[in-house]
């Protein structure tokens, strides 16, 4: 593919094949998950959220608030956005890593 070749030439390996679906893939999409796993993907789901995509505008309070209500398992994937209307999630990230490392959580990246 493409996108991966132009990917692997940037970072110099192979890059890790995971998608997230919009709006998840919970209990749909049945065929496009077979056929990613088909070809080499995987697929991951969050579990927690900030809630940056729940409202308009967020505060930095009201996102960090948003974590520790949905941060309740083991282990966690956040879904979080990184466009230019989303200022307050960068903002909040520093606090909401804090937050998550007081409670013991680590960070890792998805497996190969």
């Amino acid at each position: 593919m493409q996108t991966e070749s132009i990917i692997r030439n940037i970072i110099g390996v192979e890059p890790v094949k995971i998608v997230r679906f919009p709006g998840g893939s919970f209990e749909k999409k049945t065929e496009f998950k077979d056929s990613l796993i088909d070809i080499g993907y995987k697929y991951i789901d969050w579990n927690s959220l900030n809630g940056d995509a729940e409202g308009q505008s967020r505060t930095v309070d009201q996102l960090i608030a948003r974590i520790k209500e949905t941060s309740k398992s083991e282990d966690i994937v956040i879904l979080m956005h990184d466009a230019a209307a989303k200022k307050n999630t960068a903002l909040a990230l520093p606090q909401i890593i804090q937050y998550l490392k007081d409670q013991g959580f680590t960070f890792k990246q998805f497996d190969r």
